[in-house]
């Protein structure tokens, strides 16, 4: 969810206290426990660590507890014996857990995964109720939050009712998504089609709007992935867009042979693949001159002897598979949900998994973009997943 809502959030929390400490701290500390979990990302500095960490520990439910008595003993000000109507630990303890827990559950609507349950499983919670900015969710509970900071007698009031509207609106969509998805899996059926999956994510003005990614067998047995842009009700709205799914046991076995493979599939719902541009098929062959020499079965194949550059032969380049991989999770079925999503900043697919592979669908190179976040590992060897450890099991990382 976007950080307007949590902070937003966080101010709801800080009206709805029966008791409140007369100090302009506390509208702070209550907002920084509602954006705190979102703090992960100024760890996240490669990509591994970004699919690893960001609502990864700090989205935990075991860390609640120790996040929100951290908060507690910092915040001195709620707690000072000179502060009016003061709080004591247990009342800041639970105020801030209150702020934490709206934080994850907010994050658990949404379609990009939340890994509550760590250290213990590293399943990510995706409910599909909200879109990652949600007008509908957030305009509410500011006007909420204004009208309460006017009427100083009725914030409280106000404030619940916000509290209130960050979960109903959230769970009503949780049913209005599965009534749309069953009208549309039931349209399909109708058509005589084959569908083996499907995902109801939210679009933009969800839940007027939804998007179906399903995969369909087709007549000839092959899997044929496809984009269906979908109203409230669960009619389909306009063509649908036709897409390559990438194949279960390639997923598997490039997440056999690296960990950037394994945690990228790992955050991808239904991950589709397609050629690579010719540019970045040229920039493979580049990064590929230039391995350097090793015992296993990609140099033998590529006949490398050294460090320096040794251009492969056109026949060679040929034989090898360059393939772009990427997930129609983070897209939209509305034309102006399309370009205000080309606006931002470094407007691309925000995840993609670039690898280069032998005939026998053997690892050679692989790259990391993401768009969003500026991060590009750049070409580079396959990375084996790392073996587990006390300390990567209690971040997450394995």
């Amino acid at each position: 969810m976007d950080i307007v809502t949590h902070a937003v959030s966080g101010l709801l929390v800080s009206q709805a206290l029966p008791q409140k400490p007369r100090t302009a701290w506390l509208p702070f500390f209550c907002v920084l426990a509602a954006c705190l979990p979102d703090f992960d990302i100024l760890f996240a500095s490669t990509p591994t660590l970004f699919l690893n960490l960001h609502r990864g520990i700090s989205h935990s439910l075991a860390l609640v507890p120790f996040l929100a008595l951290f908060l507690a003993l910092i915040a001195w000000p709620l707690r000072r014996k000179t502060t009016v109507n003061r709080l004591g630990i247990r009342s800041l303890w639970l105020c801030f857990a209150s702020c934490l827990c709206i934080h994850i559950a907010l994050d658990c609507f949404t379609t990009y995964g939340t890994m509550i349950f760590l250290p213990f499983s590293s399943h990510r919670v995706r409910l599909n109720a909200n879109f990652i900015v949600d007008l509908f969710l957030t305009i509410p509970l500011v006007i909420l939050l204004v009208c309460g900071l006017i009427r100083k007698s009725r914030a409280r009031v106000l404030a619940l009712a916000g509290i209130v509207w960050l979960f109903l609106y959230p769970c009503t969509n949780i049913g209005l998504n599965a009534l749309a998805g069953k009208h549309f899996a039931d349209t399909l059926k109708d058509q005589g089609r084959e569908v083996v999956r499907m995902e109801i994510l939210p679009d933009f003005f969800s839940p007027l709007f939804w998007r179906a990614i399903f995969v369909e067998k087709g007549p000839d047995g092959r899997l044929l992935q496809q984009e269906q842009s979908i109203s409230g009700l669960g009619n389909a709205r306009g063509a649908s867009q036709d897409y390559v799914p990438l194949p279960a046991n390639l997923q598997a076995h490039l997440a056999a042979q690296s960990g950037y493979c394994r945690d990228f599939f790992d955050l991808m719902l239904l991950p589709v693949c397609r050629p690579l541009s010719e540019r970045g098929r040229q920039s493979a062959i580049v990064a590929l001159s230039f391995l350097p020499p090793d015992s296993d079965a990609r140099t033998q194949t590529l006949e490398h002897t050294g460090h320096s550059l040794h251009p492969l032969d056109s026949h060679t380049a040929d034989s090898l598979k360059y393939l772009l991989v990427y997930d129609l999770r983070f897209g939209s079925g509305l034309t102006i949900g399309r370009r205000l999503l080309s606006l931002r900043p470094n407007a691309n697919l925000p995840f993609m998994l670039l690898v280069v592979l032998d005939r026998e669908d053997n690892l050679l190179l692989e790259r990391l973009v993401f768009s969003d976040a500026r991060m590009d590992t750049g070409w580079h060897d396959p990375i084996p997943p790392e073996p587990q450890s006390f300390g990567r099991w209690l971040l997450g990382l394995d």
